[in-house]
Formats: C-alpha cells, sequence, structure tokens
C-alpha cells in the first residue's frame, strides 16, 4: 500500500509539473505576451499596460554576466 501511495504523489508531481511548463510555454506564446493575453483583444485604456520596449538581439542572454 506504501508503493502504491507514493507513485501515485510521484506520478501527480509529475503531472503538476508538466501542467505548469506547458502552461508557461503557451501564454509566452501569446502575440503580445501574458499581460496582452490577459487583457483581451480590446483592452480598455486605463487597464493597458505600459508598453515595453523592444530590445535589440545582441546575440548574448539578458541575463549573462558577460562571460562569453
Amino acid at each position: 500500500m506504501t508503493r502504491y501511495i507514493a507513485r501515485r504523489v510521484l506520478l501527480a508531481a509529475v503531472v503538476v509539473l508538466l501542467v505548469t511548463v506547458v502552461t508557461f510555454v503557451l501564454l509566452h506564446l501569446l502575440p503580445g505576451g501574458p499581460a496582452r493575453g490577459a487583457l483581451g483583444s480590446r483592452p480598455q485604456p486605463s487597464r493597458s499596460p505600459p508598453s515595453t520596449p523592444r530590445r535589440a538581439w545582441t546575440g548574448r542572454c539578458p541575463c549573462s554576466t558577460g562571460a562569453t
């Protein structure tokens, strides 16, 4: 019985992780990003997030510390 419960808990953790990853990826694939997706296709100006400037691709990860 202990093995059954341990297996079910492990599988539940895997399912939660997969659902989280798939949701994250789908939200970031939305045109305009997650904020625009949450606000809908025609948001009211008072609810719109401030526009974020698009950065030019520098060829490196923006979180890199300068190490190449």
